[in-house]
This record gives C-alpha cells, structure tokens and sequence, in this order.
C-alpha cells in the first residue's frame, strides 16, 4: 500500500509538472506570436518613415536642381548681355579683361553648383543605402 501511494503521488506529480510544461509551452508560443507581431509593425513604421526621409530628400534634391538649372539659365544670359557688352566696347584690352574676369566669375558659380549637386547626390545614396540595408 505505502508502494502504491508513493506511485500514484509520483504520477499525480508527473501530470501536474506536464501541464505546467504544456501552459509554459503555451504562454511562449504567445510570446513569440507577440514577439513576431511587433517585430512586423517595428519594420513597417521603420519603412514608412525611411520612404517618407527618401521622399523629402529626393524633394528637396529637385528643387535644387530646379534652382541650380535656373541660376544656370540666369548665368548664360548674364554671360550673353555681357558679351554683348563687350562686343560693343571699342577699346580691345578691356575688352579681354572684362571676359576673362566674367569668365572666372562664370566657372567658379558652376563649380559651386555642381558641387551642391554631388553633395546632395550622396546624401540621397546614403539615405538609399540605409533603406536597403534596413529593408534586408
């Protein structure tokens, strides 16, 4: 009999820490689910406000070239009127001088714009990049 009871305590335990096992197997499959979930909606906020960052740079890159091929446009027609000018000049020296010095003036403001033009170029790379790697 005392055989028998210790068997039947020793079973009753058995079953008591099985079903723990299986509520704690239970409550991690939740866990993860929820786990899972998150993650989901984490890299889903994280996308959109990657592509809203992409858009706004890319924007903003559009309105600087807009402005750089308007500055450009205003450059070549400052450039046309100052020929002109020059043409009209009499005295030949001067005349040299003054496009020499427009010309200086000409190349080192196409400079300037392309070099804006690189800069944003690669900030719109590395934004890119960033999304790519956070998208793989």
């Amino acid at each position: 009999a005392p055989l028998e009871e210790a068997v039947r305590g020793a079973e009753a335990r058995l079953l008591r820490l099985e079903r723990d096992r299986e509520g704690q197997a239970r409550l991690y499959e939740r866990v993860e689910a929820l786990v899972v979930a998150r993650t989901g909606e984490l890299r889903q906020n994280m996308d959109r406000s990657l592509e809203v960052i992409v858009d706004k740079v890319r924007g903003e890159i559009e309105v600087l070239r807009r402005d750089m091929d308007a500055r450009g446009a205003q450059l070549r027609q400052d450039f046309r009127m100052e020929l002109d000018a020059l043409r009209e000049a009499a005295d030949v020296g001067l005349c040299m001088r003054r496009v020499s010095d427009f010309e200086e003036q000409v190349q080192a403001e196409l400079q300037a714009a392309r070099e804006a033009g690189a800069a944003s170029a690669r900030q719109v790379t590395s934004v890119e990049d960033v999304l790519e790697s956070v998208r793989g």
